[in-house]
């Protein structure tokens, strides 16, 4: 397989992440609402496909990011695929109906960690590339940083303020990570499609 087919197999990957992502946040509020069916918990399931997608646009995207980086390239594909690799794990063994609480929370929590490391690192190297791809970067590091700190929330069984009355400080977490998705799309149509976002979009 040639590197730009490669490039191109981790662009659409990176879409089919952009398009699972929001659905798997929709599902959340939807089985905590206890309409959740008896069987196999669908949010289990589409957050395996999520970090399978993931893996895959780990393994595709790094020839963009070796190009402008090799350094700090191998750094953001390792984190990536450990993170993504947890991730699968860590979702097939509660499929699976494996009882270890302990060690699925640490699991979890290593994953989101480091495929926030992929989006902050591969971000970071776009954004040190300049230009369009700068425009392409920033999404990934604010939504990265998004993501370590609700996974952290997450992790600790903390909600922060609100939630009553409003969105707590977790679902505000919860809605800065989204801007992975732009980052996302944005390289989705980059390496596909060639276009760069213009000088005037964010």
């Amino acid at each position: 397989m040639t590197a730009d087919r490669r490039l191109r197999i981790g662009g659409w990957a990176a879409l089919a992440t952009a398009i699972i992502a929001p659905l798997e946040l929709a599902l959340i509020f939807v089985e905590s609402g206890g309409t959740r069916r008896p069987g196999p918990s669908l949010y289990l399931v589409t957050d395996v496909s999520r970090f399978a997608c993931l893996l895959a646009a780990v393994a595709g995207l790094d020839a963009l990011f070796r190009r402008i980086a090799p350094r700090g390239a191998n750094v953001v594909v390792i984190a990536g695929s450990i993170g993504a690799g947890l991730g699968i794990v860590a979702g097939v063994a509660l499929l699976a109906g494996i009882d270890a609480p302990v060690v699925q929370t640490i699991a979890v929590l290593l994953a989101s960690l480091l495929a926030a490391v992929w989006f902050v690192g591969g971000g970071g190297i776009l954004m040190h590339a300049g230009g369009g791809l700068a425009r392409i970067g920033w999404p990934a590091q604010l939504g990265g940083l998004g993501l370590v700190l609700a996974a952290t929330f997450v992790a600790l069984s903390i909600s922060g303020p609100g939630g009553t009355s409003g969105p707590s400080l977790l679902n505000w977490f919860q809605l800065v990570g989204l801007f992975v998705i732009v980052y996302l799309v944005r390289i989705w149509f980059y390496v596909v499609r060639g276009r760069l976002p213009g000088p005037g979009v964010l």
